[in-house]
């Protein structure tokens, strides 16, 4: 049995256990002890919970779903009104045709704000008679998944920032295929610095595509990247200096050294073969796969190790939820889980 955790009186005892046979003997949210096998870990976790930092607008800076336009109401039909996120960029969502970059935490409600400049495209073909709306001069796409000839008659394409970057690369001249599209919405844009994680996945795909043969070229790809003019625009926020700049204005040493970072673990895991003396990169067959699946890089090199032919249904199960991209979805290990138990 078990060690288990300490408890006040009246707690209710949990106990779970993950998909990688690690096992949690927990007392309430804030304690937590783990095992491996048959080994217990003698230890207390003690996690406090953030006390959250709680702003209450004034009625006046919401913005109410009385107040929107006829035509954009029954969009929102059960909400009374916007929360501060939405209402703070309504009027340029909804009229305005500008670009827009919104960066807020895991349910700010981001995706009402997507729904805005939807509208405004919709809205376009309204007739002004009897506000009907022309639902045959307007197509929507909306995938992770695409191809040239299914993009070049959309006006609207909901994507992924990845699949988007995929296609306009593979596609020579993609503009022809693009004349008609009148709004591009990337969900997921990656502007921090995560070079231990996406930015390598995109180095792989540059390398795997063609564009990048060694660290002279991957330097200068890095430079055309939306995180260095993050980079330009906040040294502090990427752990530079503040005087970075001063002694090197193109940052051109930081993005050899997150260059050659990045390489050593794709070369660690397969991935490409990265000669370090002559800083070269060779396409392997890992580094394609990552590529063509968006696949992240940790995970190709687990199932290159793990899999073996005589697994059965569960023992695959078992090793697809313990991938990379479970890590970062809201309650990933309960529902990796329940893919396990079902």
């Amino acid at each position: 049995m078990p060690n288990k955790c300490k408890r006040k009186k009246g707690q209710k005892q949990v106990l779970y256990e993950d998909v990688s046979g690690f096992q949690w003997n927990c007392s309430g949210p804030r304690v937590a002890a783990w095992s491996s096998g048959s080994s217990w870990v003698d230890q207390d976790y003690h996690i406090n919970a953030l006390k959250a930092n709680y702003f209450e607008p004034k009625d006046d800076q919401l913005v109410k779903i009385s107040d929107l336009p006829n035509w954009a109401r029954s969009a929102f039909e059960g909400k009374r009104q916007f929360n501060r996120v939405q209402s703070k960029v309504y009027g340029t969502a909804l009229f305005k045709p500008d670009n827009l970059l919104l960066c807020a935490q895991t349910g700010a409600g981001k995706y009402n704000v997507v729904v805005l400049p939807i509208l405004q495209q919709i809205v376009r073909h309204k007739n002004p008679k009897d506000d009907s709306i022309d639902y045959s001069a307007y197509k929507i796409l909306y995938t992770t998944f695409i191809v040239p000839h299914v993009i070049q008659d959309k006006q609207i394409i909901v994507t992924t920032p990845e699949k988007w970057d995929t296609v306009t690369r593979q596609i020579q001249h993609y503009r022809t295929y693009t004349k008609y599209l009148k709004l591009l919405i990337v969900d997921g844009v990656q502007f921090l610095n995560d070079i231990g994680g996406h930015l390598a996945d995109q180095l792989n795909a540059e390398i795997v595509l063609g564009n990048v043969q060694n660290i002279k070229q991957a330097c200068h790809w890095l430079g055309c990247t939306y995180l260095y003019v993050r980079m330009l625009k906040n040294p502090s926020l990427y752990g530079l200096t503040p005087d970075a700049l001063t002694r090197d204005t193109t940052l051109k040493d930081r993005r050899l050294d997150m260059i050659r970072f990045a390489a050593s673990l794709l070369g660690s895991n397969n991935l490409v073969k990265y000669d370090t003396e002559k800083e070269t990169f060779e396409i392997s067959d890992l580094g394609r796969i990552a590529c063509f699946y968006k696949i992240k890089y940790q995970t190709v090199f687990m199932y290159s190790h793990s899999l073996e032919r005589t697994m059965e249904e569960k023992e695959l199960y078992r090793l697809f939820s313990l991938s990379e991209e479970f890590t970062r979805t809201y309650n990933g290990r309960e529902r990796a889980l329940s893919i396990v138990l079902t």
